[in-house]
């Protein structure tokens, strides 16, 4: 039987192949919370794993997309979920937020995410200079 080729994956094995790397300890962070999906899945793997101390920061304005994101034709405010914070497990913890925020490097595991807007991209990685 052949193997499956990488590209075939689905969101949620890259995210679990992605968790399942991370070899630092610290706070996971989702930048783009949404509806809470991603994160409320994260904290599942990550309880699986035994990570039972691992906690997850959602951070989004819930008021969806800044500006129009031409790669996946999604226009303004797409994503939006009308300023609502997602419900999410005790181990999550979501935050509204607007571009304006400034986010502190430290120890902290990134996990893949898609490309995001370049304009929301810069602002959120702009403190670590990368």
């Amino acid at each position: 039987m052949r193997a499956k080729p990488p590209w075939s994956d689905t969101q949620k094995e890259v995210l679990a192949h992605a968790l399942s790397e991370v070899k630092v300890t610290g706070h996971y962070l989702e930048f783009g919370a949404f509806s809470g999906g991603t994160i409320r899945y994260m904290a599942v793997l990550l309880k699986r794993a035994g990570q039972h101390d691992a906690h997850i920061h959602g951070f989004d304005s819930f008021e969806g997309l800044p500006e129009a994101w031409g790669g996946f034709n999604l226009g303004r405010s797409a994503f939006s979920v009308g300023g609502k914070l997602p419900p999410v497990p005790d181990t999550v913890t979501c935050t509204k937020v607007g571009l304006a925020t400034r986010f502190r490097a430290g120890s902290t595991a990134l996990p893949g995410r898609p490309p995001l807007p370049l304009s929301t991209a810069t602002f959120i990685l702009q403190p670590w200079k990368l």
